[in-house]
């Protein structure tokens, strides 16, 4: 995730059928980000219809609980106010918003919900992301790493809106699952992608627009310096990272999905329930041939409870990467969808990761390069339609690189 200091291309269009484009300039990370007392952002909703009205307020409710922005709401009783926000319709048409905060400007700050898809949670949460200082994530200087731009799919009067962000600081990991990386047919001339992703495996992530990803929230606890206040400084380990909602002394390690501990050092219990206990665990691996792992479903060789949880994160020494071998893999499936599931983060300990099911004839996964020497592995079979299967079975191993295997 990034936080802008340049501001070459204010909009956004959530409906991708149509961009208002706003003048804009250079600024530091300073002079974007709404300061007060306590990082506070002042509003106002200028929208029509409850359910607008209850979606801005469920995207504002959802900013609050995950970070240390607060906003206050206000109406026209206070006129000398010189920096709030307008959030609503706008007569230029479509959705969009400014990034960061406009000190030099003499009027409100405009977050427009015009048009179709403008008014759904997910997209005000994103216009919003915009307001707070986000760029969007697929403008990253290094996202030709992980993505790849078809220009030649993308509409001639959205192209700025896929330009790379050289002079932009990033504060977290690239995050295709970012609520403000766009989809891969977002603004499409032709119905062809406009934005491949590298890991096929995790084009299921871009264009969310459910809320904040884990590494949103990195990114605004980073640049509102939620934690500043902090009396001592955990250590906060395996992806998870220092955060505070409140911005005083109230701080605590925020952990990927799963993990839990004062320094996400352990698995979160209720990650590991079910009719056979508890189910997983962290394992370090080191680089010795000898030092295998078998992880796999409860009662492998024979059918799996249902109603189950597992999770186990597997780590190796810095430098390495993780190799999850496996030697059996049958989870129940229709042809539709996963009845039940393996999901195997490989990419990043906070990110989702692709859900597995069905029968393999063996296969191989290799830790990515963003969190190399870790690896997450979750079993789910919680589901209770229909029959369980025998599961999977693997090996984990710590390697130095992938081409040793």
């Amino acid at each position: 995730m990034q936080i802008g200091l340049f501001l070459l291309g204010c909009y956004s269009a959530a409906n991708h059928s149509q961009i208002t484009f706003h003048a804009c300039w250079v600024t530091s990370i300073s002079e974007m980000i709404w300061t007060n007392t306590y990082p506070l952002i002042l509003w106002l909703t200028y929208v029509s219809g409850n359910k607008v009205k209850e979606n801005v307020l469920k995207a504002i409710q959802h900013l609050e609980d995950n970070t240390c922005l607060r906003f206050l709401r206000f109406d026209d009783a206070l006129p000398d106010l010189k920096f709030y926000l307008r959030i609503g319709k706008d007569s230029a048409g479509g959705c969009y918003a400014n990034i960061g905060r406009m000190r030099e400007s003499k009027q409100p700050q405009v977050v427009s919900l015009s048009g179709p898809g403008c008014e759904d949670v997910g997209s005000v949460i994103h216009e919003l992301g915009h307001i707070v200082g986000l760029h969007h994530e697929h403008s990253r200087k290094d996202r030709n790493k992980y993505i790849k731009v078809n220009f030649k799919n993308v509409r001639e009067n959205a192209m700025l809106n896929f330009m790379m962000m050289e002079g932009v600081e990033t504060l977290a990991e690239y995050d295709v699952g970012s609520i403000m990386h766009y989809g891969t047919y977002d603004f499409s001339r032709n119905s062809e992608p406009t934005i491949e992703v590298r890991d096929q495996a995790l084009s299921f992530l871009a264009g969310n627009r459910r809320g904040l990803s884990y590494y949103d929230i990195k990114s605004l606890s980073k640049a509102y310096r939620c934690t500043v206040q902090c009396p001592y400084r955990l250590s906060c380990e395996n992806g998870g990272f220092l955060h505070s909602l409140k911005g005083n002394t109230d701080c605590f390690c925020k952990c990927p999905d799963g993990l839990a501990g004062n320094t996400c050092n352990r698995i979160d219990p209720r990650a590991m329930s079910g009719p056979h206990g508890f189910c997983g665990g962290v394992i370090s691996l080191s680089l010795s041939w000898f030092d295998r792992a078998f992880i796999h479903s409860p009662r492998f060789p024979f059918n799996y409870p249902r109603r189950q949880k597992c999770l186990w994160l597997l780590k190796g020494p810095t430098g390495s990467v993780i190799k999850l071998s496996f030697i059996y893999f049958d989870i129940k499936a229709d042809s539709n969808k996963c009845i039940h599931w393996l999901e195997v983060r490989s990419n990043l300990v906070g990110q989702p990761g692709p859900r597995y099911c069905g029968r393999w004839n063996g296969g191989i996964i290799v830790s990515k390069d963003q969190h190399n020497n870790m690896m997450v592995v979750k079993f789910d079979s919680t589901e209770h339609v229909g029959y369980a299967t025998t599961g999977f079975a693997a090996i984990a191993s710590a390697i130095v690189t992938p081409d040793t295997f």
